[in-house]
């Protein structure tokens, strides 16, 4: 059976990095972030990938310091592979929770500070790319 800390799953992990450095060069990516927002322990899943951006400043194309990204599998112990369920993220500034994302229910942004018109369309573009990372996870086992 395939876990999340398999070798496959870290390397998708890696092209993840990769993306939103490639998208976000001024940022520093974190693959441990803190966990410890309330809001956030209760949208932590076990089986899920949990990933932050971390901008220099205050990014005003996202409305945010921060992104929290959560990438959602189901495990069910039958099948080999996780099986990828979506993405939701959160936006933080210095003092509170600007933005949610959900892509599982509805795939729009919510919140105080919603992202601009075109940081939205940014990240709507990276969640999708990172749909395709992990889509392949799906497919019925052979």
């Amino acid at each position: 059976m395939q876990h999340l800390d398999s070798p496959e799953f870290t390397s998708k992990v890696g092209i993840v990095a990769n993306l939103l450095k490639l998208e976000f060069p001024e940022t520093r990516i974190d693959l441990a972030p803190d966990m410890e927002e309330s809001y956030t322990l209760r949208k932590s899943y076990l089986d899920s990938i949990h990933i932050a951006i971390h901008f220099p400043g205050r990014s005003i194309q996202c409305q945010c310091s921060t992104i929290l990204i959560h990438i959602r599998f189901y495990i069910h112990p039958d099948y080999e592979k996780p099986y990828f369920i979506g993405i939701d993220a959160v936006g933080y500034d210095d003092f509170a929770r600007m933005w949610m994302y959900s892509g599982v229910n509805c795939s729009s942004f919510f919140g105080i500070k919603e992202p601009m018109t075109s940081g939205q369309k940014k990240l709507k573009y990276i969640f999708d790319r990172i749909y395709g990372i992990f889509a392949d996870n799906n497919l019925a086992p052979n």
